[in-house]
Protein backbone atom coordinates (compact mmCIF):
# COMPACT_ATOMS: atom_id res chain seq x y z
CA UNK A 1 0.00 0.00 0.00
CA UNK A 2 1.41 3.49 -0.78
CA UNK A 3 1.69 6.36 1.79
CA UNK A 4 -0.67 9.07 1.38
CA UNK A 5 -0.36 12.57 1.85
CA UNK A 6 -2.55 13.12 4.28
CA UNK A 7 -2.98 17.00 3.09
CA UNK A 8 -3.83 16.40 -0.53
CA UNK A 9 -4.13 13.02 -1.19
CA UNK A 10 -1.13 12.16 -3.37
CA UNK A 11 0.57 9.27 -3.02
CA UNK A 12 3.83 10.30 -1.21
CA UNK A 13 7.52 9.38 -1.28
CA UNK A 14 9.30 7.76 1.62
CA UNK A 15 12.84 6.33 1.56
CA UNK A 16 13.40 4.09 -1.07
CA UNK A 17 9.77 4.33 -2.67
CA UNK A 18 8.90 2.66 -5.98
CA UNK A 19 8.59 4.55 -9.04
CA UNK A 20 5.54 5.69 -9.22
CA UNK A 21 3.55 7.28 -12.09
CA UNK A 22 1.92 10.66 -11.77
CA UNK A 23 -1.45 10.87 -13.46
CA UNK A 24 -3.30 14.01 -14.46
CA UNK A 25 -5.67 12.91 -11.46
CA UNK A 26 -2.51 13.11 -9.20
CA UNK A 27 -1.07 16.23 -10.34
CA UNK A 28 -3.90 18.39 -10.18
CA UNK A 29 -4.47 16.95 -6.23
CA UNK A 30 -1.06 18.55 -5.16
CA UNK A 31 -2.06 21.71 -7.23
CA UNK A 32 -5.64 22.00 -6.17
CA UNK A 33 -3.69 22.07 -2.44
CA UNK A 34 -1.19 24.39 -3.32
CA UNK A 35 -3.64 26.44 -4.11
CA UNK A 36 -6.44 25.82 -1.72
CA UNK A 37 -3.56 26.41 0.79
CA UNK A 38 -3.87 23.14 2.47
CA UNK A 39 0.00 22.79 1.89
CA UNK A 40 2.58 25.22 0.49
CA UNK A 41 4.85 24.73 -2.86
CA UNK A 42 7.84 23.98 -0.69
CA UNK A 43 5.87 21.01 1.27
CA UNK A 44 4.80 19.85 -2.32
CA UNK A 45 7.96 19.46 -3.29
CA UNK A 46 9.54 18.07 -0.31
CA UNK A 47 6.58 15.76 0.67
CA UNK A 48 6.22 14.12 -2.84
CA UNK A 49 9.99 14.50 -4.11
CA UNK A 50 9.40 17.15 -6.98
CA UNK A 51 11.71 19.22 -8.23
CA UNK A 52 10.26 23.28 -8.17
CA UNK A 53 10.33 23.44 -11.91
CA UNK A 54 8.20 19.90 -12.33
CA UNK A 55 5.87 21.63 -9.89
CA UNK A 56 6.07 25.47 -11.16
CA UNK A 57 5.54 23.63 -14.95
CA UNK A 58 2.23 21.50 -13.38
CA UNK A 59 0.84 25.09 -12.11
CA UNK A 60 1.66 26.62 -14.73
CA UNK A 61 -0.35 24.08 -17.40
CA UNK A 62 -3.36 23.44 -15.11
CA UNK A 63 -3.56 27.34 -14.69
CA UNK A 64 -3.40 27.47 -19.04
CA UNK A 65 -5.04 24.62 -19.63
CA UNK A 66 -7.02 23.33 -17.08
CA UNK A 67 -7.36 19.53 -15.60
CA UNK A 68 -6.34 18.15 -19.25
CA UNK A 69 -3.06 20.61 -19.67
CA UNK A 70 -1.44 17.94 -16.81
CA UNK A 71 -1.50 15.16 -19.22
CA UNK A 72 1.65 14.50 -21.26
CA UNK A 73 -0.25 13.55 -24.32
CA UNK A 74 -2.51 16.67 -24.24
CA UNK A 75 0.92 18.63 -23.31
CA UNK A 76 2.58 17.08 -26.71
CA UNK A 77 -0.24 18.27 -28.51
CA UNK A 78 -0.33 21.81 -27.00
CA UNK A 79 3.54 22.24 -27.90
CA UNK A 80 2.58 21.10 -31.64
Amino acid sequence: MTARCPTCGAPVMEGVAPVQRWTPARKAEVVKAIQRGRMTFNEALERHDLTPEELTGWIAREAAHGHRGLSVTRLQQVRS
